[in-house]
């Protein structure tokens, strides 16, 4: 009996004797976890930053990059039909070349386009079967919409306008992108970077507070859709001057020029993007509006006359 009671200290000797082999692993794994507790991440810090920066300078350059987003997201939905528009020419060729059913593919590539888009948003977001207009119109006159500024709404209203124009329907990105746009600078406004507080502490501080967060929050989704005609048709004024007679509850001087850097920099963004193209392949000419283009026609035909 006393030899089976001194066996557990002989178990413990051995469990010993195998620590030294494992105790390097257990250190590194302390390490690890010690320095993934202790680490900041990069979004922490920049958040940690503008908590010391002015709110006025965070307001100006959530317009900045708000605008500059936008044309990066028009360069990508542009990318995104072109190459739709050349998938379906490929398939049409070797259709009428081959098989001489040119018309049939013609139709059945168009629906299916269109099938992709109506069940993205009958799945994912049915907020995004308009245009947006109405529902926008709706939200900054205080009506609560459901998922109006989500980022789900926002992914299914590029894919979803982006397919339905390469199926050749009669629509057009201008009531998208106004949608589109008050999303991107609303979020951009809302993220933590530019507003340290947050949606959700400024709703738990006080109710003064939130009633001017969602009040400045609509001021940003206004601009925002300014900035998405912008950036769309390539006028930066006429961004201004549709939002301000057709969406806008509430408009200051300080908005008008607010919005003005917005639009321009959603413009500027956005012909920087088709200008240098992808793969040396010029897009500037996708650019609804082009003044460069207007000018050359007139130009030649001066000439010819």
């Amino acid at each position: 009996m006393m030899e089976m009671r001194n066996n557990p200290s002989s178990k413990s000797h051995k469990s010993v004797g195998k620590s030294p082999q494992s105790s390097p692993m257990r250190a590194v794994a302390q390490s690890l976890e010690e320095l993934g507790r202790k680490q900041e991440t990069v979004y922490d810090m920049i958040v940690n930053v503008s908590k010391k920066v002015d709110p006025a300078l965070l307001s100006w350059t959530s317009l900045i990059v708000g605008g500059i987003l936008l044309g990066v997201v028009e360069y990508g939905l542009t990318i995104f039909q072109v190459g739709i528009n050349e998938w379906k020419h490929d398939i049409l060729m070797k259709n009428i070349s081959s098989h001489h059913f040119g018309v049939m593919s013609f139709v059945g590539l168009n629906c299916f386009l269109a099938l992709i888009a109506a069940c993205l948003v009958s799945k994912f977001s049915p907020i995004c079967g308009g245009s947006g207009l109405p529902e926008m119109k709706a939200l900054l006159n205080g009506t609560r919409v459901h998922n109006m500024l989500s980022k789900r709404t926002l992914i299914v209203k590029i894919l979803g306008i982006g397919l339905v124009v390469a199926a050749g329907f009669p629509v057009g990105q201008e009531g998208p992108m106004v949608h589109i746009g008050a999303i991107i600078c609303s979020g951009v406004f809302s993220s933590r970077i530019f507003n340290p507080l947050g949606e959700d502490e400024v709703r738990i501080e006080s109710a003064v507070d939130n009633g001017s967060f969602q009040s400045q929050k609509g001021l940003f989704a206004t601009i925002g859709g300014a900035a998405g005609i912008a950036a769309a048709f390539n006028a930066p004024i006429g961004g201004i001057l549709y939002v301000f007679e057709e969406l806008s509850t509430f408009w200051t001087p300080d908005t008008t020029f607010r919005a003005f850097v917005c639009t321009a920099f959603a413009a500027l963004s956005a012909q920087v993007c088709l200008y240098a193209g992808v793969n040396g392949n010029h897009l500037e000419s996708r650019v609804i509006f082009n003044v460069q283009d207007l000018r050359s026609n007139v130009g030649g035909g001066s000439g010819g006359s």
